[in-house]
């Protein structure tokens, strides 16, 4: 018979969690012999709790959202002996869930758990920690951690966005140079975005449709400012970043620029502060690989 954990974040969305608490226990033991439950206290709690406990399981059951898949995937992929993983989306996006096909719905996501089976995917590793689904850095994309937590709970998916406005108003330019397996520059620019997927969805927008989480593949997109002197140059960029969030990855644009790969050097200024899943990452360079079908995590669909 097998064990599992079931770990939460009670302050995910709107504490689905913690309402559902009963029910996906009682669900869970019809599956699992032993199901231990543990309530994370504090932000990355979630990841020192599973280092040290989450070899001892069979399956770890996590609820939260997509900056909770952040901690335990950077928690996981350090371990020799890893669980099987197992999610129920609570949070306010769920861009991870939207990709993997799991669905938003807590009884429907337990009933994944109950019928599904494990799907080996990739994950990256960026400097010394992992991401699963995307890392960015620039235009809007600090909004995901500095956003408060009560406004999140009230106002979803607009929280956000006014969170956004409120921090990029001047649309600040960075500069970054890319470099690829092959040690070769592939891209040298200033711009206002830099954004690297291993998804279908982010932001609650599928801007990858053709992702794959099992290609050993990532895309990256950078939304260029060719002429930072001049006014036109942050206007040409601003529109470029709504087209490629209205339409998707592949649309083609002057000021988008387009690189598809398994490793990438970023090297850009010491207080660029880097977006992984959604969580605050490193600042400055950073080196980023994909880890072939690394992590294990159970679904009803094998083809993402």
């Amino acid at each position: 018979m097998m064990n599992c954990l079931y770990i939460y974040n009670p302050n995910s969305g709107k504490g689905k969690s913690t309402k559902k608490l009963d029910f996906i226990i009682k669900k869970l033991s019809e599956k699992f012999s032993q199901v231990d439950i543990y309530a994370t206290q504090a932000p990355r709690d979630m990841t020192r709790k599973l280092k040290e406990v989450a070899s001892l399981y069979d399956t770890v059951v996590f609820s939260g959202g997509d900056g909770t898949f952040n901690e335990v995937v950077d928690a996981v992929s350090t371990l020799n002996a890893k669980p099987n993983l197992a999610y129920i989306p609570t949070g306010t996006c769920n861009d991870i869930a939207r990709t993997l096909k799991i669905p938003r719905r807590v009884k429907s996501a337990v009933e994944t758990i109950l019928k599904g089976t494990p799907v080996a995917v990739d994950c990256m590793k960026v400097n010394d920690r992992h991401a699963m689904y995307v890392v960015c850095a620039g235009y809007f994309t600090r909004a995901t951690y500095t956003t408060n937590q009560c406004a999140k709970k009230h106002l979803g998916k607009l929280a956000y966005a006014l969170e956004g406005i409120k921090r990029n108003i001047k649309m600040p330019l960075f500069h970054i140079s890319v470099t690829d397996e092959n040690a070769q520059t592939v891209l040298d620019t200033d711009c206002i975005l830099v954004m690297v997927l291993n998804s279908k969805s982010v932001a609650g927008f599928y801007v990858n449709k053709k992702a794959s989480l099992t290609d050993n593949q990532v895309e990256v997109v950078v939304i260029k400012s060719n002429l930072p002197e001049r006014r036109c140059g942050k206007i040409g960029a601003f529109f470029a970043f709504i087209k490629f969030f209205l339409f998707g990855y592949r649309v083609q644009d002057k000021y988008i620029a387009h690189l598809k790969g398994n490793h990438f050097k970023f090297e850009t200024e010491n207080d660029l502060v880097w977006n992984y899943d959604g969580e605050e990452g490193d600042k400055g360079m950073i080196t980023l690989d994909v880890l072939p079908k690394s992590i294990s995590i159970i679904l009803r669909n094998n083809r993402v």
